[in-house]
């Protein structure tokens, strides 16, 4: 679009061909304002749509619920047992290597829940995972969605590494696997 003289000096001109601008890629038109008559509340409030949109984007967001690490349980399964009656949620867990319960709490309340448990009982835990006793995760990909899990830990073991914990990704929604698999591997000294 090629401008001329008459275009900076005829203003209405101006807003005649943005509104053409507009209309032509599908906005809302509107008069365009000098910046002593913009509002930035006044345009906020304007926005209809956006409020509405993030409150509900807010609304379905869950939140983050930090993992519980319980050291040296007695009977894993009977805690996990127990700790599902006290929350009446299902809570699931994994025992780790070196004797240690991971413990993934599905709501808020049931995390505040089991680490009130845990206090009542003594048993030592924490919220994170220690420096030192991180693992190394590797996620592999380009395999068939059915590869065999086992035979991913055997090559790997060929290869000189010890992987504790091989498993396929799955989408949380559809729970169909994707070609991705996670193997979980000891952190190796320096």
């Amino acid at each position: 679009m090629a401008l001329s003289q008459d275009h900076y000096e005829n203003p209405s001109n101006q807003d005649d061909e943005m509104k053409d601008i507009d209309n032509q890629q599908g906005k809302i038109s509107h008069t365009a304002k000098t910046p002593s008559q913009i509002n930035l509340r006044s345009f906020q409030n304007s926005q209809p749509g956006l409020a509405t949109a993030n409150n509900s984007n807010n609304a379905n967001k869950s939140k983050y619920v930090p993992i519980i690490y319980i050291d040296n349980p007695k009977n894993a399964l009977q805690l996990l047992d127990l700790l599902s009656e006290i929350t009446k949620e299902k809570i699931t867990g994994h025992m780790m290597n070196n004797d240690k319960l991971k413990i993934f709490p599905p709501t808020p309340e049931a995390h505040k829940t089991i680490q009130n448990e845990i206090i009542q009982d003594g048993m030592k835990s924490r919220t994170y995972e220690l420096k030192d006793e991180k693992q190394i995760k590797v996620v592999i990909r380009g395999l068939s969605k059915d590869f065999d899990t086992s035979e991913i830990i055997s090559h790997l073991q060929n290869q000189g590494f010890a992987p504790t914990l091989c498993n396929s990704i799955r989408n949380r929604q559809s729970n169909i696997n994707f070609n991705l698999f996670l193997v979980t591997l000891p952190k190796i000294p320096k």
